[in-house]
């Protein structure tokens, strides 16, 4: 029965063509045909979860340098009030963003061996108060340039020591995950 219909369209293909239904009659036919929708592809579950915590890892980083930023208002201060010159104020920046970066990535080993956190601060404690020492001296001293150069000596010295206090860290963290792994 389908192959003699199908043989009796493709016979009259050219009868068939050549009429088309009335208006009113192809009206009803458009109403009842339904708009096709469009296809969202939505995201995986793993990609939801990866997005989710990329998003929430740039929130901490970035409420950890504003934390950090609020900590260092004296030089800030100093800034608006005209006592550090341009050239050396771009550097000390630079090097305190650095500092920021590095003190929170070492907030990581309070968690994991917090009595060696402690002899990390007391080390960089030392260098911060000899610069809050040059902060105050900055005031009242006329050899500020003197001074600026001691200041970014300073923030080298606290960034190196935190360069160097980051790789203790991550070789102990190696070393702890590969005396895991062989314990397993």
């Amino acid at each position: 029965m389908k192959d003699k219909l199908e043989r009796f369209i493709d016979a009259n293909r050219e009868a068939f063509d050549t009429e088309a239904p009335p208006a009113p009659v192809w009206q009803k036919i458009e109403k009842n045909i339904s708009p096709k929708r469009k296809v969202f592809h939505l995201l995986t579950l793993k990609q939801f979860a990866a997005c989710f915590l990329l998003l929430i890892n740039a929130i901490v980083v970035l409420i950890l340098l504003e934390k950090k930023n609020t900590q260092q208002a004296p030089v800030a201060h100093q800034q608006e009030s005209g006592y550090i010159d341009s050239s050396y104020q771009f550097e000390m920046s630079r090097i305190i963003r650095s500092v920021s970066i590095s003190e929170a990535e070492l907030k990581g080993v309070e968690k994991i061996d917090p009595a060696l956190y402690k002899n990390f601060m007391s080390a960089l404690g030392q260098l911060n108060t000899y610069y809050t020492s040059l902060e105050k001296e900055l005031s009242v001293n006329p050899n500020k340039e003197q001074l600026f150069e001691a200041m970014i000596q300073n923030l080298r010295l606290q960034q190196e020591l935190l360069n160097q206090q980051l790789s203790i860290y991550q070789t102990l963290k190696k070393s702890k995950n590969e005396t895991n792994s062989k314990s397993l």
